[in-house]
């Protein structure tokens, strides 16, 4: 998925505040989630609202008054995260483990076998917790479930670059 393919991120009210308000590692882990839900996946925890309820998230810009704040694309980095981009690669590389476990039909114990590495370690990346695997073993697993990788280097239009990843789809 490119970044194009991603559901715009808004922040309705105090939520943005409120969230910059809780720990880096709760701000790490909302990150992941509000990023899967962009991608259009959802997180193990997250609850889906019941018919009727409503939902003030990614919905409107204003709502009875209250400001709307588009997000800048990087949730990460709207939560002030540090290493934001590295943060977004890294998610969009789990988001696509996601869906290659998926489509494979694997369990998180086939999967880490086939990965090379442990099922807990596949758990934590499922929660949203892959501080411990570097871009280039997210890569490395990507590879082991049949996916090719290429890496793109082009001049930037800005005096500093940006880091991108842009997923294609399997049909």
């Amino acid at each position: 998925m490119s970044h194009d393919d991603e559901k715009p991120l808004e922040w309705i009210g105090s939520s943005h505040k409120n969230l910059m308000a809780l720990p880096l590692a709760v701000r790490r882990l909302f990150g992941y989630a509000l990023s899967l839900a962009q991608s259009g996946d959802q997180h193990d925890a997250a609850k889906v609202l019941k018919r009727g309820q409503r939902s003030y998230a990614m919905k409107t810009r204003i709502v009875d008054g209250i400001e709307v704040q588009r997000s800048s694309g990087n949730v990460y980095a709207d939560l002030d995260l540090p290493d934001a981009d590295k943060l977004k690669i890294k998610t969009g590389l789990v988001i696509e483990i996601r869906h290659a476990m998926r489509r494979l039909g694997l369990t998180q114990q086939a999967a880490a076998k086939r990965m090379g590495i442990t099922q807990p370690k596949v758990s934590d990346m499922m929660r949203g917790d892959f501080t411990n695997l570097s871009e280039r073993k997210l890569m490395d697993c990507l590879n082991r479930l049949g996916y090719d990788i290429e890496i793109r280097v082009k001049p930037g239009a800005r005096p500093v670059g940006h880091l991108k990843i842009a997923l294609a789809r399997r049909p």
